[in-house]
């Protein structure tokens, strides 16, 4: 009895039948008991200071929807203790400043006297975001709502290895891709020394125009902007690449320099260039290259990345020569005008789905630091507007040339040196 008595006075706040417990005891020990709960219960000594306050928070921790601590640290970060992990994120705990729902382990009809001791901030956490480092973790645990996060560099890529990490370069550096400026200089050599030999005229231009959109695409600011920032912009180098820089290079070269590339390239080029051959080839690798787990693999290894653009260039030039030169195949103006539409119509599911999704296809550029604005969704659905509508204008200008061909020479508008002259 005298037991339970104590327990009743040392807990005044979770007492059970105290009337009944103090009418069986004796006057003198009620008067005893009433003086206790006047002046306050024994002292206890206080805390010490490397006690943790909040362990009766830090417990139920785990029972709390604080999904932010679980988020991936990187291996270089410096480790953090719990404490200046949590930061002010504990305050919502108290109902200050945190979410409907929370209930707060440590409110005083909860814990009764102690209360005034659990609740606030500890020594320690204190004296740890007095100095420099212990100011930088307990800040970066804070948040303007008093939500609960680890802070990670803005441009540190999730996953990356470790010379994929660091500052992004700025927007308008310039990145150059050596392997692709040597071969093109020596391509231009070529032809430049194949050209002296013949008269090759308006030729040159469009070939000139072909290789500085290769070597535009790759060694500018694009490059930089598509490796570290933006999915549009790569995606637009991938259609100077494939789409516009093979049909103007098949053009600059002249009937002779085409005949001289068939019988250079013998049966394989043959084979290749087949309408039934060429076709299928462009869309594998137009689709497989576009693969999320390839195209992020690319992004991260240069040497894969110049793979990709290699695969683009030769596929461009396979599909687009059975339609611009007539060597080694002669292929009619009717198989031209379905191959075309046929590739128009199989390429465009790629765009579309870039354009209407609701989630981003690659997670590289999900973790890369943003430029003007655009989400990783906004700048995936921009990237298949961009990809759709020059596939648009490429291909429906080509079958609209090929068609005026189909026409009689009589219904075809005459040239303007015979309207003068007529």
């Amino acid at each position: 009895m005298a037991l339970r008595a104590r327990e009743g006075a040392r807990h005044p706040d979770h007492g059970r039948d105290r009337a009944c417990v103090r009418a069986r005891l004796s006057a003198r020990r009620r008067a005893r008991l009433a003086a206790r709960g006047k002046h306050g219960s024994r002292r206890r000594p206080p805390l010490r200071d490397d006690a943790d306050p909040d362990r009766g928070r830090l417990l139920r921790l785990p029972l709390l929807p604080l999904p932010h601590l679980r988020r991936t640290v990187h291996g270089r970060e410096p480790a953090r203790p719990i404490r200046a992990r949590l930061g002010a994120g504990l305050r919502g705990l108290d109902g200050s400043a945190g979410g409907r729902g929370l209930v707060d382990p440590g409110r005083a009809d909860r814990l009764g006297p102690r209360a005034r001791r659990v609740r606030g901030p500890s020594r320690v956490a204190a004296r740890a975001g007095a100095g420099p480092h212990g100011a930088r973790d307990a800040g970066a645990a804070r948040s303007a709502h008093g939500r609960l996060y680890v802070r990670r560099p803005v441009d540190a890529r999730s996953g990356a290895p470790g010379p994929e990490r660091g500052v992004s370069p700025s927007p308008g550096s310039f990145s150059f891709e050596s392997v692709f400026l040597a071969v093109a200089a020596l391509v231009g050599v070529a032809y430049w020394r194949a050209a002296r030999a013949e008269g090759v005229g308006r030729r040159a231009f469009l070939f000139a125009l072909g290789l500085a959109l290769i070597i535009g695409a790759l060694n500018s600011p694009l490059e930089t902007i598509a490796t570290h920032y933006l999915l549009v912009v790569h995606l637009l180098q991938n259609v100077m690449i494939a789409d516009w820089a093979p049909p103007l290079l098949i053009l600059g070269l002249t009937p002779a320099m085409r005949a001289g590339v068939a019988r250079r390239g013998g049966r394989v080029l043959a084979a290749l260039t087949h309408p039934r051959v060429a076709l299928p080839a462009w869309l594998l690798v137009w689709y497989g290259v576009h693969v999320a787990l390839f195209y992020d693999f690319a992004l991260r290894n240069p040497w894969a990345l110049n793979v990709e653009h290699a695969l683009l260039l030769a596929a461009g030039t396979i599909f687009w020569w059975p339609v611009l030169a007539d060597e080694p195949h002669q292929v009619s103006v009717a198989i031209r005008i379905g191959y075309l539409a046929a590739a128009f119509v199989t390429s465009a599911f790629l765009g579309l789905a870039l354009t209407f999704a609701t989630t981003p296809f690659y997670d590289f550029y999900v973790a890369r630091p943003r430029l003007w604005g655009l989400s990783p969704v906004e700048d995936q659905n921009l990237g298949g507007v961009l990809m759709s509508g020059e596939q648009a204008l490429v291909f429906l200008a080509a079958i609209g040339y090929f068609v005026l061909q189909l026409a009689p020479a009589e219904e075809r508008p005459a040239p303007k040196h015979r309207r003068r002259a007529g």
